[in-house]
C-alpha cells in the first residue's frame, strides 16, 4: 500500500510539519527531561546536570549556521528539504541508539559528546523542516500551522520526557531508549518518506566547489542578518529579546528536573508534573497560532509575552517567602535559616500546603539532627 503524500492537501500540509515537529521534541524531551531526572536519581550533581543539558542547546544556538548546506548541498530528485529531513532523522536514530550502551554515571563526557551530535542532526533538522514551511504553506496558513508545529514540539517533549518517566518503572530506563529512537523512525517512514517535494526554482551556475558556495551564501547571510539587525532601534532592541528567555519560558529547563527530584517526587509524579505543563504548552501554541492568523503577528505575540511573566514573578515572590535566594541556600553560612520554623507550621499537612510545598519549597533542606530523611518532602 501507498502512503499518502501529506503536501498535496492544506489538512495533509498541516499534519505533516505537527508530525515534524513531534520528531524534534521526543528526543528533547528524553534528554532534557527524563535523562536529567535519571542523571540526578543516580548520583550527579545539579552542576553536572545543568553543565549536561547547557550543552544540548549549543547546536540549536548556532543552527542559522546550518543553513547554507541545506540550501546549497541539495538535490531536486530527492527534494530539496525532503532529503535532509529524511537524512538528519535517520542519524538521530542512529546516535540515539549509540548512546544507550554508554553509562552516563561513569562516562558522561562520551554520553554528552554523543547526544551533542544528535542534536547536531535535530538542529539541522530544524531548519530542513522550516525551510520546507516557508515553500509550501499559503499565507493564510501560516499562524495555524506554526502553532501547530510548536504544539507538536510540546507534545513530543511529553512523550519524551513524561511519557518516558512514566514507562521507566514497566520496561527499565534503558530499554526507552529503543521506545525515543522508533518514535522518531516511525514519523520518518509516514511522513518524510512518501513526501513529494516539488523541484525548487532554478539555482543559479556555482562558481568553484560546493563548499566555497556554502562559504559565500554563509558570509552573505551573516553581513545580511547584522545589518538587519542594527537597521532600526526596533531590531536591535530584539537581539536582547531574542537572548533573554521570555518570562516563565526558561523555568521548564533543568530546573524542573532537578527541583523536583530534590523535593522527592517519584518518576510517576514528575512524569504528571511534565505531562501536564506540556498539555497546556502544546494547546496554547495551537491557540496562539490560530489568533495571530486574526489579530495580527505582532499584538499577539506582545499579549503572550507580558503573560509569560507572570508565573516568573510568582517564582520569585513564592521562593523568597521560603527563604530560598538563589544561588544562596537558605542553609549557606551567614543566613538565618527558615527551614525550621516553616517546618513547625507545616506539621498539620492539607492538599494546599502539600501542593505548594511540592511546587516552591527549597530543594536544598538542612542536614543533620531534625532534617527530614525523606528527601527533602516537608512530613
Amino acid at each position: 500500500m501507498r502512503l499518502p503524500d501529506l503536501l498535496a492537501s492544506r489538512r495533509g500540509r498541516l499534519a505533516a510539519f505537527f508530525l515534524l515537529y513531534l520528531t524534534e521534541g521526543i528526543p528533547a524531551g528524553f534528554t532534557a527531561t527524563a535523562v536529567a531526572t535519571q542523571m540526578r536519581r543516580q548520583g550527579l550533581q545539579p552542576a553536572a546536570i545543568g553543565a549536561f543539558i547547557g550543552a544540548l542547546y549549543v547546536p540549536w544556538a548556532i543552527k542559522w549556521a546550518f543553513g547554507p548546506f541545506v540550501d546549497v548541498l541539495s538535490s531536486d530528485r530527492w527534494g530539496r528539504r525532503r532529503m535532509w529531513i529524511l537524512f538528519t532523522q535517520t542519524m538521530m536514530v542512529v546516535t540515539l541508539l549509540a548512546a544507550m550502551p554508554v553509562s552516563f554515571t561513569t562516562r558522561l563526557w562520551l554520553f554528552t559528546a554523543i547526544i551533542l551530535v544528535h542534536n547536531v542532526f535535530s538542529a539541522t533538522q530544524d531548519v530542513a523542516i522550516d525551510a520546507l514551511a516557508v515553500n509550501v504553506l499559503r499565507g493564510d496558513e501560516r499562524g495555524l500551522a506554526n502553532g501547530l508545529m510548536f504544539g507538536g514540539n510540546y507534545v513530543g517533549n511529553a512523550i519524551g520526557g513524561s511519557g518516558v518517566l512514566l514507562l521507566t518503572p514497566l520496561i527499565g530506563f534503558k530499554a526507552t531508549f529503543l521506545f525515543v529512537a522508533a518514535a522518531i523512525a516511525l514519523v520518518t517512514l509516514l511522513v518524510p518518506a512518501p513526501m513529494r517535494e516539488l523541484p525548487g526554482p532554478p539555482r543559479l551556475a556555482a562558481n568553484g566547489s560546493r563548499l566555497r558556495a556554502v562559504g559565500k551564501e554563509l558570509g552573505r547571510f551573516v553581513r545580511d542578518t547584522g545589518k538587519a539587525f542594527v537597521g532600526s532601534r526596533a531590531a536591535f532592541i530584539a537581539i536582547f529579546l531574542a537572548l533573554l528567555p521570555m518570562g516563565g519560558y526558561a523555568l521548564s529547563l533543568s530546573l524542573q528536573s532537578n527541583l523536583a527530584v530534590e523535593l522527592g517526587l517519584d518518576d510517576r509524579r514528575i512524569g504528571l508534573l511534565g505531562l501536564g505543563s506540556t498539555a497546556l504548552s502544546a494547546g496554547f501554541c495551537v491557540l496562539g497560532g490560530w489568533l495571530s492568523d486574526r489579530l495580527g503577528r505582532r499584538r499577539t505575540l506582545a499579549t503572550f509575552i507580558v503573560g509569560t511573566t507572570l508565573p516568573t514573578f510568582a517564582m520569585a515572590i513564592a521562593k523568597h517567602r521560603f527563604g530560598w535566594i538563589m544561588p544562596i541556600s537558605p542553609q549557606a553560612a551567614g543566613r538565618r535559616s527558615t527551614w525550621t520554623s516553616r517546618r513547625r507550621r507545616w506539621r498539620r499537612p492539607s492538599s494546599r500546603r502539600t501542593w505548594l510545598c511540592a511546587t516552591w519549597c527549597t530543594p536544598t533542606p538542612p542536614r543533620g539532627k531534625g532534617a527530614p530523611s525523606n528527601g527533602g518532602d516537608i512530613p
